[in-house]
């Protein structure tokens, strides 16, 4: 029962991170800092973060920022673009308008002038569901 208990602790520090990513996503977001907030050694938090995630760290934040910006991009027509890049964490237009290219095959100009878009239809990656098994076996090596 103690592995359960565990694997279950782990997974409410982990939902207590990636609550606080989704309320600061327009903020320097590292490591040590969600580290800390998960109440984990950065390297240990980085471990367990890829095993139950699936993605790292790193990946998780920029989906988590792409998506947001996809969604503030429609919701919100009038706001410039580089005002959402900076609301969504990017430093400039430049990094945001290739990241978000690559993940989502159009720019961000693009994605916004096109009418009846639907987000459901995007190749984009989903996030892991953590409710379920994920194989992580907490105590085996």
């Amino acid at each position: 029962m103690q592995t359960l208990n565990t694997r279950q602790e782990y997974i409410n520090r982990l939902n207590q991170v990636i609550d606080y990513i989704h309320a600061n996503l327009g903020q320097q977001l590292s490591l040590s800092g969600l580290a800390s907030v998960a109440g984990f050694s950065p390297y240990h938090f980085h471990r367990i973060f890829k095993s139950l995630v699936g993605e790292t760290l790193g990946e998780y934040i920029q989906r988590a920022r792409l998506e947001r910006s996809a969604n503030l991009l429609l919701s919100r027509p009038e706001d410039a673009i580089i005002d959402t890049a900076v609301a969504c964490g990017f430093s400039s237009a430049a990094v945001f308008s290739r990241a978000f290219r690559a993940h989502f095959g159009a720019s961000p100009r693009q994605f916004r002038s096109r009418k009846n878009s639907n987000l459901s239809k995007l190749d984009r990656k989903p996030g892991k569901d953590l409710s379920g098994d994920t194989g992580y076996n907490v105590g085996q090596r």
